[in-house]
C-alpha cells in the first residue's frame, strides 16, 4: 500500500492537485480509495466520486469534541475524576 497526504489551508486547490495526480494514477492501472479528513463540511467526497475514486469523509470535529468532553470530565485538583462540565 502506497500512501499520498496532502494538507493545507482551505481554497488552496488541494482536491484539485490530487484529482489530477490520481487521475494519472489511475490511468496506470492503481486502484485509489480516498480518506478525506477534514474539519469542515464541504463537497470533495462527492468530487473523488464523481470522477471515479472511493472515497470517504471522516469529520475531525467529532474527535475534537470528544477530546474536550474527556479533559473537562477529568480535571481535578487532587487527581479525582470530577466532572465539571457536560454536554
Amino acid at each position: 500500500m502506497k500512501l499520498i497526504i496532502a494538507g493545507g489551508p482551505p481554497s488552496t486547490g488541494k482536491t484539485s492537485v490530487l484529482l489530477h495526480t490520481l487521475e494519472k494514477l489511475k490511468d496506470k492501472g492503481k486502484k485509489i480509495h480516498v480518506v478525506k479528513l477534514d474539519c469542515l463540511v464541504g463537497g470533495d467526497e462527492e468530487r473523488y466520486k464523481k470522477n471515479g475514486f472511493e472515497a470517504v469523509t471522516v469529520y475531525l470535529f467529532m474527535f475534537v469534541r470528544i477530546t474536550i468532553l474527556r479533559q473537562i470530565s477529568t480535571e481535578s485538583s487532587n487527581g479525582d475524576l470530577k466532572t465539571i462540565a457536560t454536554t
